[in-house]
């Protein structure tokens, strides 16, 4: 899952991984108070769009300072968001996954399946003065303790049916020090880049939350594809295959490339084990699934090399096709073509 700089793989809609950069802020800056000044940890609340009309969605976005510009400057911006032709998907019971998003209708390769602006977009921590004596698993505890209370100021900026909303998501960070609200950020965030261009590392990345993409449940041959819009400030989720009407609509919380062994270890945080047709037979999967990475079509090696015949590529490149659609990974990029 965009344009600009904002449009690179990084911002598909894909879980951020429910540990990754949390709890890392650095431990400068002033003692946390009761309830904090978000300028003394060196950030800020904005709404967009500003002046939205009752009706309109907004994001509360907790944002480190220059990344309000950065999307204000955006070609377009505030562009609408875009409309669906008639209702393309319904929130129901999921089984052991509790609730999802299933099509309403049979859905076409391509169509366009939501476009929704996110209710929060957040930085992932804040500088915190911790106390020297905690060992490692105090810090954090800590660090996240100190964060909640920056983000209970930060939701108290929400539309009550918006906060509703956010906190009707599910959370599966009960027992690791993190709050109501960072749980609920860390169980169901994306990951969203490219608005801290000054700068680098886990904390230039943001936690962007959206309420129906949240609810959408794992695969590992996900049937949508997903792209982070900056003009907009919105997530588009599109069909990657054709879908059946009533199939339940997934993205995928992994890196889809992974090993089946390494996917399941990034869904232990999340509580639960992926049981989706390539992670039942993950022998077979992770063969095609190297086998499509490895291989790099390359119109030069072609055109050098007369003994290669003059359908070679073409059907080097049907060979891909055939082996994304029978891994499920129709919506998926692998590597680039080389000239």
């Amino acid at each position: 899952m965009k344009r600009g700089f904002l449009n690179s793989a990084k911002s598909k809609a894909i879980r951020l991984g429910s540990d990754a950069g949390y709890g890392s802020s650095s431990t400068i800056g002033a003692p946390s108070m009761p309830t904090p000044d978000l300028s003394s940890s060196g950030t800020e609340t904005v709404i967009l769009p500003a002046n939205a009309a009752p009706d309109e969605p907004v994001t509360v976005c907790f944002f480190w300072p220059g990344s309000k510009e950065v999307l204000m400057k955006m070609p377009g911006y505030p562009k609408p968001l875009r409309k669906v032709s008639e209702p393309t998907f319904r929130v129901g019971e999921a089984g052991s996954k509790g609730l999802g998003l299933f099509a309403t209708r049979a859905l076409s390769q391509g169509e366009l399946i939501i476009d929704e602006q996110p209710l929060l977009i957040s930085v992932r921590g804040v500088p915190v003065a911790v106390p020297a004596m905690l060992n490692q698993e105090q810090t954090t505890k800590y660090q996240l303790r100190e964060f909640e209370k920056y983000l209970e100021v930060v939701l108290k900026k929400m539309r009550p049916a918006d906060r509703e909303a956010f906190m009707s998501l599910a959370n599966s960070h009960l027992t690791d020090g993190s709050g109501p609200i960072a749980g609920r950020i860390r169980t169901n965030s994306l990951g969203l880049d490219g608005l801290c261009p000054a700068m680098t590392g886990p904390m230039a990345q943001y936690s962007s939350v959206p309420h129906y993409i949240s609810r959408m449940n794992n695969s590992c041959s996900p049937n949508t594809t997903s792209n982070f819009h900056d003009a907009s400030i919105s997530y588009t989720v599109y069909a990657a295959r054709d879908i059946a009407e009533g199939e339940e609509l997934t993205l995928s919380y992994s890196d889809v490339w992974d090993t089946a062994a390494n996917r399941q270890q990034t869904f232990k945080p999340y509580g639960f084990v992926c049981a989706c047709d390539a992670c039942r037979d993950p022998i077979s999967s992770d063969r095609r699934r190297a086998k499509i990475r490895a291989f790099v079509p390359s119109v030069r090696m072609w055109a050098v090399n007369r003994s290669l015949p003059d359908d070679w590529l073409i059907n080097k490149c049907l060979e891909q096709i055939a082996l994304l659609e029978q891994e499920k990974l129709e919506g998926e990029v692998a590597l680039p073509c080389r000239d």
